[in-house]
């Protein structure tokens, strides 16, 4: 009764103006007088005793001051934010209230406008000084792709800390450009569900088809997109992002070879290169004159071009090839690609990169629908190339549908030496060290989807990964920041819709320790993390906590489950530090957020998370990990229940009717589990429509805007 309640009257009262939303009266409480600075408290000039935002709500009623309900319409929502709880005093005057203000639900940002009790639009001083949120966005193309054909599919993730309807923003637009200024757009106002080939999850994509055949033949495009949110303003990829190159959101650039003018140069490699080794235009002539070697193959391929490798097309016969020293080639505009002989198995062809030398391989480079095995360990690199700092980023590797193969030995570290970015797309199989970097100076940037095995891994210089697990494989790098490595700065990063447990207890699984979150934000959305085996009692996400001061302004976390182990999050134990978050339907075992009482300080930079704003359906299903079950200011759960959310506690735990629970908590404790929940026993949380932020889990079940949806990262 009290979540149909709760639909109802969330229902009635968040639309779009002028879109037939909201039918509620649209008006504030009429003691509401003022918005103060932080954009979450409010004045209210005669309190009661406490509020009861469920059973006897009260509301603040917002006009967004930005905002679209399309790629490029603009349009205002409108809210009526619930008042959640009378505000207090810090440490040591915890338990004293203060005499007229409260927090509320939602965050009112600068441009917002905000409703009296009869409607009129200047009854309530707005103060907020919070701007709105930007988007959070990751590519799930690689750079310096080819187009060979007239219609080119980009795809891209993008989260916001208002998504709605199972949308996580109003609509993208991608433009491709040529260098004579040529474009073409296509507007995407829904996602799509994605499914990785690699590690078989899904996604939430925005998802469009460019048609390249308007642009120049030959020329290297430039890929933009405009994202515009709920709530918000339009974000420009190209302005408002990272400058190209960067392993950060930055414009994508495409190789536009739809009419086939730059056709492949093919080389074929059998290991022997007896008889007439020739590159060749015609694949068949390549096939009837293998080369050695690769270096022999691209230096015929340079030399039938006449200026760079681009066109080449390097394919290797069935057996096991070294690959030679090939830093004297020259790559322009896109990566030559070594893949299989078609006649051969991806089994059967195994490459492997080992030299004593760290300048040894192509500025760009596409390995392809082959294994990559693990050389022997008598060489100090396994993959390196010529990108010497963090303004090499430039230079890259492309794995894609590679299949990695420890071939008996054990992970090198390191593996990687100056590679600049490295992309990994649905690649398979062992962690043979391709994580590993050598060296602070050895600038390399990961980034990854679709992955799934021990190379699945995340590791300290992981950007983004999307649709990656690696279950049942027992293998994991805990995800940190290193401020030490020659790479940009890590900013936007995305975690989104990835599979991934941890045993060992050398450290946390999701442990962005030292990650300052400004306004690019970081998204952890749609992910499944297990801590199991009973040794492992490492936090399993941690983000600015545990006397970690890093500010964090724009954390989007959104339909997690979290299981295993606890989430320490946003403490405020030392100075003032301004932390909050966006938090929708998180279901973890533990929540910690420590604040101003544990620390014996008079601080109140978390007290935005300690009061749930920004947040709705989250639910602890242990408490915290002092074991308390109640909200208040000693509790690490924080003061007030989040809406559509709640905690039990260590002795009576909420049962989400796991299918497998085999974490720390489950039995037995072996790992892999299978998390996909009893809708019913979680009906208490069902979250409103108009606040589920995507459209699918990772498995590919459909998220319910019908007010059935449950918390967690699979939904049954």
């Amino acid at each position: 009764m009290r979540t149909q309640r709760l639909q109802r009257l969330y229902g009635r009262r968040i639309g779009l103006v002028g879109a037939g939303g909201g039918g509620a009266a649209f008006a504030s409480d009429p003691e509401v007088s003022a918005i103060t600075a932080d954009g979450w408290r409010i004045t209210y000039d005669a309190p009661p005793s406490e509020f009861d935002p469920v059973g006897d709500p009260k509301y603040v009623a917002v006009k967004r001051g930005s905002g679209y309900s399309a790629a490029g319409v603009s349009a205002s929502l409108s809210e009526n934010i619930e008042i959640m709880k009378r505000t207090r005093l810090t440490d040591p005057n915890e338990n004293t209230l203060t005499i007229a203000q409260a927090s509320i639900r939602n965050f009112i940002y600068d441009n917002d406008t905000v409703y009296d009790d009869a409607g009129a639009e200047d009854g309530v001083t707005n103060n907020s000084t919070r701007l709105y949120p930007k988007p959070i966005a990751m590519w799930l193309n690689h750079d310096r792709d080819v187009a060979d054909a007239a219609s080119y599919t980009v795809r891209m993730v993008v989260f916001h800390a208002h998504g709605r309807l199972g949308k996580p923003v109003a609509g993208v637009r991608f433009t491709a450009t040529d260098a004579g200024v040529g474009s073409v757009s296509v507007d995407v106002n829904a996602p799509v569900t994605h499914t990785f080939t690699g590690s078989g999850l899904s996604a939430c994509v925005y998802e469009g088809s460019l048609d390249f055949s308007s642009l120049a033949d030959g020329d290297l495009c430039t890929i933009d997109a405009v994202i515009y949110p709920w709530v918000g303003n339009a974000f420009t990829v190209s302005t408002d992002a990272d400058t190209y190159p960067s392993p950060n959101l930055c414009v994508l650039k495409v190789f536009n070879n739809y009419q086939g003018t730059a056709a492949p140069i093919y080389a074929y490699v059998d290991g022997v290169g007896a008889g007439t080794p020739t590159a060749s235009t015609t694949e068949a002539t390549a096939l009837a004159n293998p080369f050695a070697d690769d270096a022999a193959a691209l230096a015929a391929i340079e030399t039938l071009d006449g200026t760079d490798v681009d066109r080449g097309v390097v394919k290797f016969m069935a057996g096991t090839h070294l690959l030679q020293n090939t830093n004297a080639r020259t790559v322009t505009d896109r990566p030559p690609i070594y893949t299989r002989d078609p006649a051969a198995a991806k089994s059967a062809v195994n490459l492997q990169n080992r030299q004593t030398v760290q300048n040894h391989m192509l500025d760009m480079l596409k390995v392809y629908d082959v294994t990559v095995q693990r050389g022997d360990s008598a060489f100090a690199y396994q993959w390196a190339n010529g990108g010497a700092s963090a303004s090499d980023m430039d230079h890259m590797i492309i794995f894609e549908d590679v299949d990695f193969d420890l071939n008996g030995f054990s992970a090198q570290t390191p593996t990687l030496a100056q590679v600049g970015r490295l992309f990994q797309v649905n690649c398979t199989g062992d962690n043979i060290g391709q994580h590993n970097i050598f060296l602070s100076s050895s600038a390399c940037a990961i980034l990854m989807w679709g992955c799934s095995g021990s190379c699945a891994a995340p590791a300290i210089q992981t950007y983004g990964a999307v649709g990656c697990t690696n279950w049942n494989t027992g293998s994991i790098v805990g995800i940190t920041d290193d401020n030490t490595v020659t790479t940009p700065a890590k900013t936007g990063m995305v975690w989104a819709f990835n599979k991934l447990n941890r045993s060992d207890n050398d450290g946390g699984l999701a442990d962005f320790g030292g990650y300052t979150v400004g306004d690019r934000g970081l998204a952890w959305v749609g992910n499944v993390v297990e801590g199991y085996g009973g040794a492992f009692t490492q936090m399993l996400l941690r983000v600015s906590a545990d006397t970690d001061n890093s500010p964090v302004q724009n954390l989007v976390m959104q339909m997690n489950t979290v299981v295993g182990q606890r989430c320490n999050l946003l403490y405020n134990e030392s100075g003032d530090i301004d932390k909050s978050c966006y938090e929708v339907g998180t279901l973890t075992r533990t929540t910690n957020t420590k604040g101003d009482v544990h620390a014996s300080q008079p601080y109140d930079g978390n007290w935005a998370v300690r009061f749930q704003v920004g947040k709705a359906g989250v639910v602890s299903l242990r408490g915290d990990e002092g074991g308390r079950s109640v909200y208040s200011p000693l509790s690490w759960l924080g003061e007030v229940a989040p809406l559509y959310g709640g905690t039990g506690s260590t002795g009576t735990p909420i049962d989400p009717g796991f299918a497998a629970d085999r974490s720390n908590d489950g039995s037995p404790n072996t790992g892999n589990g299978d998390y996909a929940p009893t809708p019913a026993n979680l009906a208490s949380y069902q979250i409103p429509g108009a606040l589920i932020p995507i459209s699918v889990d990772l498995e590919g079940n459909a998220i319910a805007v019908d007010g059935t949806a449950i918390p967690g990262g699979i939904q049954q």
